[in-house]
């Protein structure tokens, strides 16, 4: 693949709450009209983050309209690459990021931007804990033809024991380091909240089950921060619906680092399996 990394064209929209969305939308050559593909990202992540930048490049390149966007509540400010607002990450939950999805459904519709792009049923793409925000999106909206996921998380609560719930709710407050930038960053109360109140809408095995889109899941065979079962959990889950592909010989992020230093082999098989379940089922 010798897919050229670039930037896209910057697009910005307010979400419900008037915070803004902040995305890169990337096209392929020709008029169109082109497919679109959603990017979401995971938990500490970010749409410039690593491989996301060269992923939409490649979507773009096999003909899709490919958009990568931050969560309004990732903690990221004007600077796409700093973790600025923490003040805002701190409120950030799953069910905040599904009504941003859907604010991103709604606001491309009829941004100028996607003049070119078939906006009305769209492609889906999770990495993570975004992954498992785009199950529960996809579950409820049948307007995403088709969904992949990397690496995605089956229960969030897995990662909180009870009794880190139990101090959190104490505290009102959890804080997590970031290994990478070696932040301490805030989780609150309307994450908590999801769960340990919503844990009837925050449920990503039941959405799986629910799916009607055909889902690709991606996981690496040595992922260490969301452990390999959970992919078999959501495979389960489908009722053999979904397909699977387990990379061998990789983790978390496919071998990709922050900043990008290029592709890998695990990254190359993950990039043609999405391409070609898109292609297939768009």
């Amino acid at each position: 693949m010798n897919t050229t990394v670039t930037t896209g064209t910057p697009i910005e929209f307010p979400n419900r709450d008037g915070l803004v969305i902040r995305g890169d939308l990337h096209l392929p050559k020709g008029d169109g009209p082109h497919s679109l593909i959603l990017i979401a990202h995971g938990f500490k992540g970010f749409k410039d983050w690593g491989f996301f930048p060269y992923l939409a490049a490649a979507l773009a390149e096999a003909g899709f309209a490919a958009l990568r966007f931050n969560f309004a509540r990732n903690g990221i400010g004007d600077d796409p690459l700093a973790f600025d607002r923490l003040d805002l990450f701190e409120q950030n939950s799953l069910s905040r990021e599904i009504a941003d999805l859907e604010d991103v459904l709604a606001a491309v519709t009829n941004h100028p931007a996607f003049e070119a792009v078939a906006t009305g049923r769209p492609g889906l793409m999770g990495h993570s804990r975004g992954g498992g925000v785009a199950i529960m999106f996809a579950a409820r909206e049948p307007r995403i033809r088709s969904l992949v996921t990397w690496a995605s998380i089956s229960d969030p609560r897995r990662f909180f024991p009870a009794e880190v719930l139990d101090k959190w709710r104490e505290d009102g407050v959890l804080t997590v380091e970031n290994a990478r930038t070696k932040q301490m960053m805030p989780l609150g109360a309307d994450l908590l909240a999801d769960l340990s109140e919503r844990t009837g809408e925050i449920d990503v095995t039941a959405a799986e089950s629910r799916l009607t889109a055909p889902h690709m899941i991606l996981h690496g065979e040595q992922d260490e921060a969301v452990a390999l079962n959970q992919g078999k959990e959501l495979k389960r889950a489908s009722g053999g619906k979904a397909r699977m592909q387990v990379v061998a010989g990789t983790g978390h992020t496919f071998g990709a680092v922050h900043p990008f230093a290029g592709t890998t082999a695990a990254l190359t098989e993950a990039i043609d399996a999405t391409i070609a379940h898109f292609r297939e089922t768009m």
